[in-house]
């Protein structure tokens, strides 16, 4: 058994608290057989005031956001890992200085051809297949987008809107969050930072069972994810169009949902802190 930190402060809304990163990844860990805790502002177990004894860890891991202030672990013997959660928007140069000034053993990239020349591990999305999951929910939806507007995917969302009356779900989060997802027969959704992106929301559909419609990544045949097996992907708004047209009419999206929905696991918890466990 190894015992594990993970560095991350408690979630401020609500009804996501429960979903926060370090929680889910905590809860892996522990279903694995080994001792995690969690240290940061808003939970409620955890007193601030009093700093873990770092040295007692066989493993820390840092989840907190690049703009977070963070402690000096420089000095600290135990291996440490940093997670570089928005590098693919951010850039790498500003993760390689916190690595350098923390002394960090590696990063913890959400990218796979990031940090090249940085010890660095890709970390796959991990969510709670608990609490994230398909519900009894009628698909009242062809089509619908639940997450936030940013101008890189304002212009799609807006189009498929007008053509298609795409449900458009705004900063719905936690439980209403999944239940949205659970009411489209298809989640549009197109990552940030292309090509590095890999939106959480593709682990988030395929756990809900709803067909995913998403944009190309590099990464995606590492994981199985398929066009037109498992999902949809697309490159231009004709290719969406296209698909939309192609699954619509040939009744295919069931098939599609139900092999997504196979692939779940992959981004269970208990699967990330395995894959971390490997390189203590």
């Amino acid at each position: 058994m190894k015992r594990i930190l993970i560095l991350q402060d408690g979630g401020y809304h609500e009804k996501n608290k429960h979903l926060r990163e370090c929680l889910i990844l905590q809860k892996g860990f522990i279903n694995n057989g080994h001792h995690c805790d969690v240290w940061g502002k808003n939970h409620p177990e955890c007193n601030i005031e009093i700093l873990p004894d770092f040295d007692s860890y066989d493993l820390i891991i840092d989840l907190w956001e690049l703009y977070h202030s963070r402690l000096d672990l420089s000095v600290t013997e135990t291996k440490k890992f940093l997670w570089s959660c928005d590098a693919h928007v951010n850039g790498e140069e500003k993760y390689k200085k916190v690595m350098e000034l923390g002394n960090y053993d590696l990063i913890l990239k959400t990218t796979k051809n990031l940090f090249k020349n940085t010890p660095s591990f890709w970390l796959k999305p991990w969510i709670d297949l608990e609490s994230i999951k398909k519900k009894n929910i009628e698909k009242t939806n062809f089509i619908g987008f639940c997450g936030m507007r940013n101008p890189q995917r304002n212009e799609y969302i807006d189009r498929l809107t007008n053509i298609f009356d795409m449900k458009q779900d705004i900063f719905v989060i936690g439980d209403d969050m999944v239940n949205a997802i659970n009411s489209y027969q298809i989640h549009f959704n197109k990552n940030l930072g292309y090509p590095h992106g890999f939106s959480y929301r593709i682990a988030e559909t395929f756990a809900c069972g709803t067909l995913l419609l998403t944009n190309s990544s590099y990464m995606y045949d590492d994981i199985g994810i398929e066009d037109r097996k498992n999902c949809l992907i697309y490159d231009t708004f004709e290719d969406i169009i296209e698909q939309l047209e192609w699954v619509k009419h040939g009744n295919r999206i069931q098939t599609l949902a139900e092999n997504g929905y196979k692939l779940r696991t992959k981004f269970s918890p208990e699967s990330a802190a395995h894959s971390l466990e490997e390189l203590i």
